[in-house]
């Protein structure tokens, strides 16, 4: 058997591959582990879950690349700016939580010693993790049968983060909605606009969608809905209530951030596969977390 590659030349394969577009910020790189450790496998996976490192374990992947951080928070500085797409906020900070807190719970005890027990190295490349090739886009379009038309940088200043303009024969709204969430196997969707409203022009963004985004993706001639993960209900979300109801588009659909971070994991590891030839590469899924609660007749 070869010699199995330390997880610091599995990250320098993926450096030199996604140049010159590769990103080293200070809260992605190691989050647990070393790396001098062989790698035996790599698993990737947009959320480093209990569940997705018990999966990682069963099948003998001792390397996981992750978009989000291990213990729910991000070590780095808090934002100057309210403008989110040029500057940063930890996760959990705007509600005074912090890595001191964390670090003294029970589950953080746990998940840490569990890591440790089965030897598991976990990288983060949140910031890499669209590549110079958007494979995260391609995986999410890849989850619906679309192909992209056209697309645009929506997120300054990551023009490797794409938003996917998709155009498709019209059909409503609500039609529509249900063939997407059913692809996605999601146990909901969430909705505005009209179910009758005739669809044809579809922008699709990858995982989270900011208020940045948005502003930027509305300006899209003829766009009739706007497709993504999730979004703040008290920002993008709004701001997509605005767009519909003043007659500039028809829909917006928000299919949850697990399941589309899934597709998007999976286009992600099928470019990680391509470039780490010779090591077992695996899509780890976290899957919809959630159990719906119907209200009403209008079930998406």
């Amino acid at each position: 058997m070869p010699d199995q590659p330390k997880v610091s030349t599995v990250i320098e394969r993926l450096r030199a591959a996604a140049a010159p577009t590769w990103k080293d910020q200070s809260w992605d790189g190691l989050q647990s582990g070393s790396l001098d450790a062989p790698v035996k496998g790599v698993a990737v996976a947009w959320a480093p879950t209990l569940d997705v490192l018990k999966q990682a374990v069963a099948h003998g992947s001792n390397l996981i690349l992750t978009k989000d951080p291990n213990f729910w928070y991000e070590d780095e500085t808090p934002r100057t700016s309210v403008d989110s797409s040029t500057s940063r906020v930890a996760e959990g900070m705007a509600a005074g939580s912090s890595k001191a807190v964390v670090i003294k719970t029970d589950l953080y005890a746990a998940k840490k010693k569990f890591i440790e027990s089965n030897n598991l190295n976990i990288y983060r490349i949140s910031e890499n993790w669209y590549g110079k090739t958007s494979m995260a886009s391609e995986g999410l379009l890849n989850a619906l049968g679309w192909k992209a038309s056209s697309s645009i940088s929506a997120v300054a200043p990551y023009p490797e983060e794409k938003t996917a303009i998709v155009t498709l024969p019209a059909q409503p709204l609500l039609a529509l909605s249900k063939s997407a969430k059913a692809k996605f196997a999601c146990k909901s969707a969430r909705l505005l606009g009209a179910p009758t409203a005739k669809i044809a022009k579809i922008a699709v963004h990858p995982g989270y969608l900011t208020i940045a985004a948005i502003t930027e993706i509305a300006k899209v001639p003829n766009l009739d809905l706007i497709l993504t993960g999730e979004a703040c209900e008290w920002e993008a979300f709004v701001y997509a209530e605005d767009w519909i109801n003043a007659g500039h588009g028809k829909g917006f659909l928000m299919l949850g951030l697990a399941v589309t971070s899934d597709a998007a994991a999976s286009g992600v590891a099928a470019w990680v596969k391509k470039t780490l030839t010779g090591i077992p590469v695996e899509s780890l899924h976290v899957g919809d977390p959630f159990q719906p609660v119907f209200a009403g007749r209008l079930r998406a």
